[in-house]
């Protein structure tokens, strides 16, 4: 699957390795990006197209100390790809459900990590 481009905030990985250095815990910073995540799974599952169902279901996010990834699809559900990024040759329109939790999740993550990252502070100091 291609990927989006998605949300990057110059400087995280180097804010991320100050906080680390300072003593603030990964499983807290990756619950910071879970939350993150389960907000745009939400989303594209909004956006998502339903006939079975089983594309929506397919939705899920990841979490790491840096990032949140949404993704869908898997081995049994090959089709999530030219659904959401749409298929010429075979009059496959895109869909874009993934881009579109995209557009209206991203104005939210900076303010969602900035509070988390100050509740971690408040926490830890």
């Amino acid at each position: 699957m291609r990927d989006s481009g998605g949300v990057r905030i110059e400087g995280l990985a180097r804010a991320v390795n100050g906080l680390i250095r300072s003593g603030v815990e990964l499983q807290d910073l990756k619950a910071a990006f879970g939350r993150i995540a389960d907000l745009g799974v939400e989303l594209a599952s909004r956006f998502a197209p339903i006939r079975t169902g089983a594309l929506r279901r397919s939705i899920r996010g990841s979490k790491a100390k840096n990032k949140a990834t949404v993704r869908a699809g898997g081995a049994r559900l090959r089709y999530a790809g030219p659904i959401n990024y749409g298929w010429p040759r075979r009059e496959i329109q895109p869909n874009l459900f993934l881009q579109r939790a995209e557009t209206v999740l991203r104005p939210d993550v900076l303010p969602i990590l900035e509070r988390e990252i100050n509740t971690i502070l408040e926490r830890q100091f």
